[in-house]
């Protein structure tokens, strides 16, 4: 399905849509595989921004916005939230000062001293601290709502300890849904215009003793209106009308020698892209490969040897598949 094309030393961060990389503290493109602006040094974060654009970050977080098409660039603001055409700033003063910017129009919406989060899900901004959600639009700083996980209560996990919820991630809106990822396997819903929750999925009280320990820094993915979500040796979906879960595939059930254990994963096109451990061999995933996301079969997969781990989800498009290494070798498949 897949083979080897070329691989890449050094590579801090890189973006497999525009092509472009984090190569020794430079900018790096992976297409030409060349350098390109060598004035901008100490380089240590590429993220894409739109079609024409990507935003570089350095080792103090000075971001530079370059546009790909002339490598003009635009070096006015510390970024942390990027959600094309908008973006989140601040700055180092004191009072530290954050705001939402409009990048195709050229504006601030506002500027405020109060922390605004780090999650952009279409016009709404999130973030998320000693176990309070909060809900901001892009366009003011007036807080619309609040969510205390406290609310929710404690609970128990499966060796029985008592523990309270934490946001591990803000998966996407649907329906006017906010789905918020939580700690121990849980998937939180709450209404995106008043914050009420509207349902609450725990898949452990779903599945009372399965024979998985879920790992809940692995994130799901929202598809439409279903959920999917591979995780450790576990692949399921939440049909988010009905919030049925199924059970797709469990890894488990194989010959111990030949059971995968999954870490993180891209979802494109059907497929689900991963890294892996396979036969319980290391600590730290040398396998990447790919599923069909609807009956989780394997399509694809191959060991990197001598890795380091494989610490990162693959990047895909149309006909390449990347992987970046714990040692900062980027290893770029083509599709056969």
């Amino acid at each position: 399905m897949y083979k080897i094309k070329n691989h890449t030393n050094n590579i801090k961060s890189y973006v497999s849509e525009s092509g472009f990389a984090i190569k020794e503290g430079m900018i790096f493109n992976l297409n030409q595989n060349s350098t390109v602006l060598n004035e901008i040094v100490k380089q240590t974060e590429i993220h894409s921004f739109g079609e024409n654009y990507i935003i570089s970050n350095d080792i103090r977080g000075n971001s530079k916005i370059i546009n790909i098409c002339d490598f003009a660039l635009d070096e006015r603001f510390k970024i942390n939230v990027i959600e094309y055409p908008y973006f989140e700033f601040y700055t180092q003063q004191t009072p530290r000062i954050y705001g939402v910017y409009d990048y195709e129009n050229d504006r601030a919406f506002y500027e405020t001293t109060d922390w605004i989060g780090r999650d952009i899900v279409g016009t709404n901004i999130f973030s998320k601290d000693k176990g309070l959600i909060t809900c901001r639009t892009i366009f003011s700083p007036e807080i619309l709502w609040h969510f205390n996980l406290s609310d929710l209560g404690g609970d128990k996990n499966l060796s029985n300890t008592e523990y309270s919820y934490e946001v591990k991630h803000f998966i996407g809106i649907t329906d006017n849904k906010l789905i918020v990822q939580l700690s121990n396997a849980t998937f939180l819903f709450l209404d995106i215009n008043s914050g009420n929750l509207t349902h609450k999925v725990n898949l452990i009280d779903s599945f009372p003793t399965p024979p998985v320990l879920y790992k809940d820094d692995i994130k799901s993915h929202l598809v439409g209106n279903q959920l999917y979500w591979l995780n450790n040796q576990r692949l399921l979906r939440i049909d988010l009308s009905s919030f049925h879960v199924t059970i797709i595939k469990d890894y488990f059930e194989e010959p111990r020698e030949s059971q995968f254990r999954f870490m993180s994963s891209t979802y494109y096109d059907e497929k689900i892209y991963f890294v892996a451990d396979f036969g319980w061999q290391y600590v730290t995933p040398s396998y990447i490969g790919v599923m069909d996301a609807n009956t989780g079969d394997l399509l694809w997969h191959d060991q990197l040897e001598n890795t380091g781990g494989l610490p990162e989800a693959p990047q895909v498009t149309e006909d390449k598949l990347y992987i970046r290494t714990n040692k900062g070798v980027l290893h770029i498949f083509e599709k056969e």
